[in-house]
């Protein structure tokens, strides 16, 4: 494990995530506890609604969160029963006995009251996971070797499998963009940002600009785990988790700190992180993969277009971008050159 160590105390969650990235597909919504994410209800099965590969057309979505919001509520309402009936209940029907089963190494005597309120869902990410996987292959030599130029260690590069399922177009709703979800004003501390250039958009510059981010967060809180949590969570809101738990362990820090902004995403990042690394060790061979992009870069003297650009290396424009996909569609739709002194990616 060494600089990645999988506490005891996260191994429910870290199993957890395994099994939703690894195992349950995008058309599986799984039904469980917010904090013992080791407690799974059920896992709601909509795979025969949809052919093979096909996307849930907008009605059928409507209707499988009905269906999820409906089995929350039957599940709410089994544990308040539960809680209802006290501590040594008769006359069980099996589900609540299948229930109150899952919390019999809970010792609060308010916990099935408790449950009530963390019920949540969470979708199967399988198969993007896997396309995930695959698009990284193309990359993945590269950006190890970025971190490993840092001094830091290889297996940081698969840390944006979490933040996006390494979807070079992923955008969130509060404009972090690219595979490492940098924010504009993190970015712009690191990389070239703006309408021209977006460097957040390209893995390799970005994943030189979460070494240098991460680098200062390991520097300030001591190990890997904790500035991994700080990439989600922040460096300071980690370090006031480790003052309030007493402690630098991510198992106890992720399952005693309460802060309020400590919410079940900052929480379950670095189980995740744990997840995403036995998963692609385990399964290198099986998990597919694409040959490795073959780039130098280039330094352009002058404003260029595209096509000139594209030209000069003998390569079609379409190739040019998918090897430059920080170029913005200012550049791309030919309505701006590439501006001068910007280092393009072309083939080797």
């Amino acid at each position: 494990e060494g600089s990645f160590p999988r506490p005891a105390k996260l191994r429910p969650a870290i199993d957890f995530w395994k099994r939703v990235f690894g195992t349950y597909s995008e058309h599986q919504v799984v039904v469980h506890d917010a904090w013992y994410l080791g407690k799974v209800y059920e896992v709601l099965d909509f795979r025969p609604w949809v052919s093979d590969g096909a996307p849930m057309s907008g009605e059928l979505l409507e209707l499988r969160n009905q269906k999820v919001a409906e089995a929350k509520e039957h599940y709410r309402s089994i544990l308040l029963r539960l809680h209802a009936l006290g501590p040594d209940p008769s006359g069980l029907s099996p589900e609540e006995e299948k229930v109150q089963a899952l919390f019999r190494d809970v010792p609060d005597g308010d916990k099935y009251l408790t449950a009530a309120d963390r019920l949540r869902s969470q979708p199967g990410l399988r198969e993007k996971f896997v396309t995930g996987v695959a698009q990284q292959s193309r990359y993945l030599d590269r950006m190890e070797q970025v971190f490993a130029s840092h001094g830091m260690p290889r297996e940081l590069a698969r840390l944006p499998l979490v933040e996006s399922c390494f979807n070079i177009d992923a955008y969130s709703k509060v404009g972090a963009a690219g595979v490492w979800q940098f924010m504009p004003s993190t970015g712009r501390q690191y990389m070239r940002v703006n309408n021209a250039i977006d460097e957040r958009r390209d893995p390799i510059r970005a994943t030189e600009a979460a070494a240098e981010h991460l680098g200062g967060d390991y520097e300030a809180l001591g190990t890997w785990p904790l500035a991994i949590t700080a990439y989600n969570h922040g460096r300071g809101g980690v370090a006031r988790g480790v003052d309030e738990s007493g402690t630098t362990d991510i198992g106890e820090v992720a399952t005693r700190y309460h802060g309020r902004a400590f919410g079940f995403a900052s929480r379950n990042f670095y189980a995740e992180f744990a997840a995403i690394l036995e998963l692609t060790a385990r399964a290198d061979s099986e998990l597919p993969s694409l040959p490795p992009l073959r780039m130098a870069e280039v330094r352009i003297g002058r404003p260029m277009r595209l096509g000139e650009a594209a030209r000069h290396v003998g390569i079609s424009e379409e190739e040019l971008i998918d090897m430059n996909p920080a170029l913005m569609p200012v550049v791309t739709h030919g309505r701006a050159p590439i501006p001068s002194g910007y280092a393009l990616w072309v083939p080797r």
